[in-house]
């Protein structure tokens, strides 16, 4: 069964690109030009990037296609270091989070089933005022998208 009404060739350099905390994301797909059923996002994270606490999403899933250096992941209770190459499936309704703990730049392909969650990248920099997140207005942005917190980023467990 298609689920796609158009197809397209998009080009790198007109996708957006958004600066969060040190790592650059660029939206790559978004889910209006697929119908809904994906959007994908490129995100470059520098070295020792802390990453996002850990979190549920129970209304969409997470697909991770790792390309240049290496994440470490936490899914549940399974905790393991992806390379370029590896995949890393995320049911939403999972506990899980990620972080760069590596010395190295990490570059990781993520597509959201189905999408809509890419948008939150656009959102994310208005909340962030030199160099410091506003929490609140964050986690309140994250609800709006069906995300909610439960637990610490993977650094600090």
């Amino acid at each position: 069964m298609n689920r796609f009404t158009t197809a397209y060739v998009l080009a790198g350099a007109d996708r957006p690109e958004v600066a969060v905390l040190g790592a650059l994301v660029t939206i790559v797909v978004r889910a209006e030009e697929t119908g809904g059923v994906i959007g994908a996002v490129d995100y470059r994270m520098p070295p020792h990037y802390v990453g996002p606490p850990a979190h549920i999403h129970p209304d969409f899933d997470e697909i991770f296609l790792m390309r240049e250096g290496s994440l470490t992941f936490r899914v549940g209770d399974e905790r393991r270091v992806a390379a370029p190459g590896d995949t890393a499936v995320v049911p939403g309704n999972v506990p899980h989070t990620f972080a760069n703990q590596a010395a190295e730049p990490a570059r990781v392909t993520i597509l959201v089933m189905p999408g809509g969650f890419e948008s939150y990248f656009e959102e994310l920099p208005p909340l962030i005022v030199d160099g410091k997140p506003n929490l609140e207005a964050i986690g309140k942005l994250s609800e709006s998208y069906g995300v909610t917190t439960v637990g610490p980023p993977l650094s600090q467990t």
